[in-house]
């Protein structure tokens, strides 16, 4: 993939040569003559993969450009490289401080340019993997819980089903057993949605999390290793919290959090088994604390716990508990993307640690307004009766589900087994509605929605998915 560098200098010049001298180096580069113009367009979805920024510039300077683009939790983890003709040691340090990668003065030597691009851009890189491998760790870590609690679930419903099937005039038991499958299928559907919002990836940092969602998510994630382990997770809130994180991001902070309480109270070994988990909100911010009753952190350690791979719990600590020893070193770069901070706020040895958390509070903006529901007309039994509609999926039982379903409303439904077939017969049965399945062998239901339409058919498409 090649990198995209925007240069934001107001000298023709000196911007035209930099481009020549990247572009045969393999980048794509592109040119912002003004601060202001810069930031608005980073603002609205300009995302290079690195700036080169010049100081003299007209308007608002380089050194103020660097700032707001590393307080902008949208635009922070982007790498900026300050270039200027300044060379004292008082003018580096300031561009540093308020948050440059780096600083190179003018005339730049152009080996040593190309090679501080590149490192930065492998820097963010790496990180980026990181995040991932912390995530896809953090899920074989939950691997082996959730499907001891499918087989459960699977089992339960299994000696159930046959239990109706045996005595099928005993109403009692196919009632019984009918609850049971039904009760069994919400709690596989929690846990299923729980694992897709941990695992998906995004790479947009603004949004909006529930912070009692985000913690009622991860406890159904970690419920396994709870009850396991007889540990007792409390929660302590008076009312919702509603943070500017993205909800898979706060998802995945409180997962590496409670899962390194979890690991410390086991290897405390202690009868008393908590986690406690109080929030409050002070200064457009949330505090949330995380406080457990494990073994604790040794003073000489303590400085050291944020550091990527430092762990004495999995194989690189000498133990033999799955740890990584990149939990709480991806957390805390996440806190910080989001203009947040994650820190060691008391530990004893044998009595257990806290950790806390603080995230800003989420501010309804033009840009992003609450949504307003629009009432929908019931449809009449009259209007229902007269619809046709076709299910395209590749899976037996949810075609016969859904025909199953909709006749006993009274709708007139058919099904194929490839969304090829619906497009070819979208003209011949005059169909109101058409269900495609998003994942199909062949043709997918989006790759089928673009043909019909294109085709012209102007009936209502819906898209259905396990994920």
């Amino acid at each position: 993939m090649t990198r995209h560098i925007l240069i934001i200098d107001d000298d023709i010049n000196h911007a035209s040569f930099m481009m020549m001298l990247l572009e045969d180096a393999g980048y794509r580069c592109s040119r912002i003559a003004s601060g202001e113009k810069a930031l608005e367009k980073l603002q609205l979805d300009l995302r290079p993969d690195l700036i080169l920024l010049d100081i003299m510039l007209e308007g608002i300077d380089g050194y103020e450009v660097c700032k707001r683009i590393k307080t902008d939790t949208k635009l922070r983890a982007i790498p900026v490289i300050i270039l200027s003709g300044r060379s004292s040691i008082d003018e580096k340090i300031l561009g540093l401080e308020i948050g440059a990668d780096d600083y190179l003065v003018k005339p730049v030597k152009t080996r040593e340019l190309l090679a501080r691009i590149s490192v930065l851009i492998r820097l963010r890189s790496l990180q980026e993997q990181i995040a991932q491998v912390e995530k896809l760790a953090g899920l074989g870590q939950l691997a082996a819980g959730i499907a001891h609690e499918f087989n459960n679930l699977i089992g339960g419903m299994l000696g159930y089903a046959q239990l109706a099937m045996l005595s099928p005039d005993n109403r009692e038991m196919v009632m019984k057993a009918l609850l049971v499958v039904e009760k069994s299928c919400f709690r596989a559907k929690e846990l299923t949605e729980n694992m897709l919002l941990f695992s998906t990836h995004t790479d947009q940092p603004e949004g909006q999390a529930d912070l009692v969602s985000a913690v009622e998510h991860a406890s159904v994630l970690l419920s396994s290793q709870l009850t396991k382990n007889r540990i007792g997770l409390f929660l302590h809130y008076g009312h919702s919290h509603h943070i500017g994180i993205e909800s898979g991001r706060l998802l995945q902070l409180l997962m590496s959090l409670l899962q390194n309480a979890i690991h410390a109270i086991i290897e405390n070994g202690s009868d008393l088994r908590e986690i406690h988990v109080t929030s409050l909100e002070l200064d457009n911010q949330v505090q949330i604390t995380i406080r457990d009753t494990g073994c604790g952190i040794p003073a000489d350690q303590r400085s050291r716990i944020f550091e990527p791979f430092f762990t004495t719990k999995g194989p690189l600590g000498g133990g033999d508990m799955g740890a990584t020893g990149i939990g709480l070193s991806v957390a805390h770069g996440i806190a910080a993307s989001y203009g947040g901070q994650l820190e060691l706020a008391e530990s004893e040895e044998t009595k257990g640690s806290s950790f806390r958390l603080i995230l800003p509070v989420f501010v309804r903006t033009a840009d992003n307004p609450a949504p307003q529901a629009k009432p929908e007309p019931a449809p009449s039994a009259t209007s229902i009766s007269r619809l046709r509609v076709l299910v395209a999926d590749d899976e037996q039982i949810y075609r016969d589900l859904l025909v199953d379903m909709l006749s006993g409303m009274g709708i007139r439904a058919e099904s194929t087994a490839s969304c090829e077939d619906a497009v070819r017969n979208s003209g011949q049965g005059s169909w109101d509605v058409i269900f495609l399945d998003y994942l199909m062998p062949g043709m997918g239901g989006i790759e089928a929605a673009t043909h019909l339409r294109s085709q012209g058919y102007s009936g209502a498409i819906i898209i259905i998915s396990g994920r």
